[in-house]
């Protein structure tokens, strides 16, 4: 009884009474005899606040008494499971897993497993929930992964789990991809016996698949998948124009971002500005329920045309959905700051691009405000874009010549992307090397040439693996950290090895610049350097 009183924490008489009565161990009992036993858990445990009886403490006490009778009885709670609140739910999952993290109670995590997948109906958002919070969440993400490969599991049940993701996690990246591939395979399978009830779900869950794709790192399969959804929403859209529109400037607009990673820059620039007309069109018939996405669709059309460094139009057009971005978060800041926050670094990325660093580094400063806020009530979904504000910051910083403010700031940003690039290499490998070379920028400003190189050394090795994988993505970046890694080489005095590296960069930006010609001033910058690496004069380099 205890337990159930512990964790099911009923706020009222009456739902005190409620619980005991669907207790298993007093079935059968008289009305009065349960009222006697609520007034002995009442009165063994007093309330200072909310509820009806207080709480065994510390919590590490409460887990393990908890633990212990679920060890005696892994039903404990099932009969109470139908009818749990929100609350109640993450407090009973929350428990469960830290007492199942217990040594001595090991034994629970299968029996927790079992609990979740027998519940998923009513417990999956606290699964959900609690498995981005705890140190140890694997019963319950195996829970997870049990009812997304079995194949008893209804297309409700699937669809109900993908609406309740989160749209940023890093744990639980894996299994949003196989869950949502498995929607996709059976609406599919719909799709084809009833395509006028399925079609346009399964177009829908295919840009989804292509956005978790894309969280793996794997932008290739996520176009593919972004393609092939396009395909079947231009046809429903032939048939019924104007249908599906919301749908096709969403999927327009993913593609956009997997051609960026891509280095498909010209191709993400027409889908993106396809996507803007698509929802400016929209929010003309409904503001309310389109704003928001026609903030992101500028925001993605933006990158778009800084990847062709045109940064004055990139930077007019970011503006624009900003304006959208702060009136949104004025009306509702949970739901658009993070929005907001990333078209505040991306403004503060194309002002530096045209020189207006103190500019620049204001609006770094209200983006890693933001992103710090978000950073501490979720970790798991803004972990990423705190490292991102961080190196961006020590960027601006450098720029203004503040190399220690500089130095220390990505000193912060450099473990939380390495930890990052552990567990998702091809997703944040890349901007762990950008982090790498802002560092190394510090170092050497504040005299520390040799420690300079070695973390000039560690990013051209992570951007050589990358550039061989996806040389589109990859190529321009490399070749910078090869350039940078020249320059330091020729300070130590190491011509030789400076030659090599600037080979490979002038080799490297040719290709560069004939595909785009603003590419030009960067291969003229590694030219000029190889030139004086060969016939550095009197004076040296």
């Amino acid at each position: 009884m205890l337990a159930l009183a512990f964790a099911l924490t009923p706020t009222s008489i009456e739902g005190a009474d409620q619980l005991l009565k669907d207790a298993a161990v007093l079935e059968g009992q008289t009305t009065a005899r349960r009222h006697q036993v609520r007034r002995w858990v009442t009165g063994l445990y007093p309330t200072d606040g909310p509820g009806v009886c207080g709480q065994l403490q510390p919590d590490r006490l409460l887990e393990y008494f908890l633990g212990q009778r679920l060890q005696r009885n892994p039903g404990l709670f099932d009969a109470h499971l139908d009818t749990i609140t929100t609350t109640d739910a993450e407090r009973l999952v929350t428990l469960y897993a830290r007492a199942a993290a217990h040594s001595a109670l090991a034994c629970l995590s299968g029996c927790l497993t079992a609990l979740c997948t027998r519940h998923i109906r009513t417990l999956a958002p606290a699964v959900i929930e609690v498995s981005t919070q705890l140190e140890n969440p694997g019963p319950l993400i195996r829970a997870l992964e049990e009812i997304t490969d079995s194949l008893e599991t209804s297309l409700e049940i699937l669809i109900q789990l993908i609406d309740t993701l989160p749209r940023f996690t890093q744990r639980l990246d894996e299994w949003a991809e196989r869950l949502t591939a498995r929607v996709v395979d059976a609406l599919r399978e719909r799709a084809v016996r009833n395509p006028g009830s399925y079609l346009l779900a399964f177009a829908k869950y295919l840009t989804n698949h292509g956005t978790r794709l894309a969280a793996l790192g794997r932008y290739e399969k996520a176009l593919e998948e972004c393609d092939r959804a396009l395909i079947v929403l231009r046809i429903i859209d032939k048939n019924n124009p104007g249908i599906c529109h919301p749908s096709l400037a969403e999927c327009l607009n993913n593609k956009a971002s997997h051609l960026v990673a891509l280095g498909k820059n010209k191709k993400a620039l027409e889908s993106s500005t396809e996507a803007v007309g698509i929802f400016q069109t929209l929010v003309e018939i409904d503001p309310d329920s389109h704003y928001p996405n026609l903030a992101i669709a500028l925001h993605s059309k933006s990158i778009s045309l800084a990847s062709l460094k045109w940064e004055k139009q990139a930077l007019d057009v970011n503006d624009q959905a900003l304006s959208i971005l702060h009136s949104l978060a004025k009306q509702n800041p949970n739901t658009h700051h993070p929005d907001l926050a990333a078209s505040l670094s991306y403004r503060s990325n194309r002002l530096s691009a045209l020189g207006r660093h103190e500019e620049a580094l204001g609006a770094t400063k209200q983006s890693l405000s933001i992103r710090r806020k978000l950073d501490q009530q979720n970790p798991d979904a803004y972990r990423p874009e705190l490292a991102h504000a961080l190196n961006s910051l020590a960027a601006d910083l450098g720029r203004l010549g503040r190399y220690e403010e500089a130095l220390e700031t990505s000193d912060q940003a450099v473990p939380l992307y390495e930890a990052l690039a552990k567990h998702r290499p091809t997703a944040y490998g890349s901007l762990l090397a950008l982090a790498l070379l802002n560092q190394a920028t510090g170092r050497s400003a504040l005299g520390d040439a040799e420690s300079a190189l070695d973390a000039i050394n560690h990013a051209v090795g992570i951007l050589r693996t990358l550039t061989k994988e996806n040389p589109d993505s990859h190529q321009s970046i490399f070749s910078a950290a090869l350039h940078k890694q020249a320059v330091a080489l020729s300070h130590l005095e190491r011509t030789e090895e400076a030659l090599n590296s600037t080979t490979q960069a002038v080799e490297i930006r040719i290709i560069l610049a004939e595909e785009h010609p603003t590419n030009q001033e960067d291969l003229e910058e590694s030219r000029q350097l190889l030139a004086k690496l060969r016939n550095p004069g009197p004076g040296g380099i």
